[in-house]
């Protein structure tokens, strides 16, 4: 009986439903929460009055500092639904979770940023939040988490590690960095005349929401035509303005 009531109910309804009594609850992975926020203006992006939202289809996303494939991901949830993309963290080991559980995935154990080569890299464990290779940030989480183990890890820009592994015909929608004190580096090593995702995450580290406007992370996303449409304390949320005015990743 109960199956003959849910064929004869339209999908809206049945969505309705889900929604109400809990059914349809989505779990998400973030430390603050980041990619609800990610997810809901993708989803968002479907809306079509009277039907549910869905998110778009064979999404692509670049994950720096990813840290761990389910436990504070910003793109784990992505990857649920069917997206795939490249996850990078420069913790010697850090990617051994990923290739069990992001079997999809590209994933790399290298640093990313403008100086290619050989960098210096301060780990507290793996995995771990305090990682980075940020000297400054080193030095003032070293007074408090004591000596981390420093090492030497391969560094590559972000234009390098996309060329050589996102597919030519990827939807590249989604670009996620949490490198602990380095993400403007990271941001400025890529090539935004030819690599733009749709949202960018970035961490912008010990400032409140009133000086935001003034950092060097905004000032340079501003500069590559990217507008700030969230802040998820400590990160900031930006939009392309250029897929919002149906203009191509080279004009």
């Amino acid at each position: 009986m109960l199956t003959k009531i849910k064929t004869l109910l339209p999908e809206s309804i049945k969505g309705y439903l889900k929604s109400v009594l809990g059914t349809d609850a989505i779990k998400f992975y973030s430390q603050f929460g980041e990619d609800a926020v990610a997810y809901g203006y993708f989803r968002g992006q479907t809306w079509v009055a009277g039907s549910r939202m869905s998110l778009p289809k064979n999404g692509f996303y670049v994950d720096i500092g990813a840290y761990s494939p389910t436990t504070g991901s910003n793109t784990h949830v992505f990857y649920k639904a069917g997206w795939r993309g490249i996850n990078i963290d420069a913790a010697p080991g850090a990617m051994k979770p990923f290739d069990t559980v992001r079997r999809r995935d590209i994933n790399l154990n290298v640093a990313v940023g403008t100086q290619e080569g050989q960098v210096q890299f301060w780990c507290w464990g793996v995995p771990s939040v305090f990682n980075t290779a940020d000297p400054q940030v080193a030095c003032h989480r070293t007074a408090t988490l004591g000596e981390p183990q420093l090492v030497m890890v391969p560094c590559q820009s972000m234009a390098a590690i996309i060329s050589r592994h996102m597919p030519a015909d990827a939807e590249f929608r989604l670009l996620s960095v949490d490198v602990e004190g380095r993400d403007l580096d990271v941001l400025m090593s890529n090539d935004w005349t030819r690599y733009r995702p749709e949202l960018v995450i970035a961490e912008s580290l010990d400032v409140p929401l009133e000086q935001v406007l003034g950092t060097e992370l905004y000032r340079f996303l501003l500069e590559q035509d990217y507008e700030l449409i969230a802040w998820v304390q400590p990160s900031l949320l930006f939009r392309d303005r250029r897929r919002k005015k149906g203009l191509s990743a080279e004009t």
